[in-house]
Formats: C-alpha cells, sequence, structure tokens
C-alpha cells in the first residue's frame, strides 16, 4: 500500500536534501516507523468499525 508522505521523505533525503549519510538512514529509518504506524492504525481501524480498507474506500467514493 502506498504511503506518499514516507516515501517523499526517504526521496528527497536520497536526491540530496540531506547533507550527510546519516540523515539518510534516518530518513529512511523515519519511513519505516511511519509505515508500520500507518499499518497498526489501519488495522485497529479495521477491528473497530468491521469495515475493511477496501470497503472504506468504496463508501467514500460513491
Amino acid at each position: 500500500m502506498p504511503l506518499p508522505y514516507s516515501i517523499d521523505l526517504f526521496i528527497y533525503a536520497y536526491e540530496g536534501l540531506a547533507p550527510s549519510s546519516f540523515l539518510l538512514l534516518l530518513a529512511f529509518i523515519g519511513a519505516i516507523l511511519m509505515s508500520a504506524m500507518h499499518a497498526l492504525i489501519e488495522y485497529f481501524l479495521t477491528m473497530k468499525s468491521g469495515s475493511t480498507f477496501i470497503d472504506r474506500h468504496i463508501a467514500a467514493n460513491e
């Protein structure tokens, strides 16, 4: 599942906005943590509402 904010964070660092490899590593770790948090939030939302990710997006687009 695409995660635009975390991917952008990594790409910006990779393209040279991060002056050192340490910040590049930090951005990569940040992207992984944001992905994990997104997955956990999605999991708990699915548990609470009983609807899946796809169900909510279909309902939002109708």
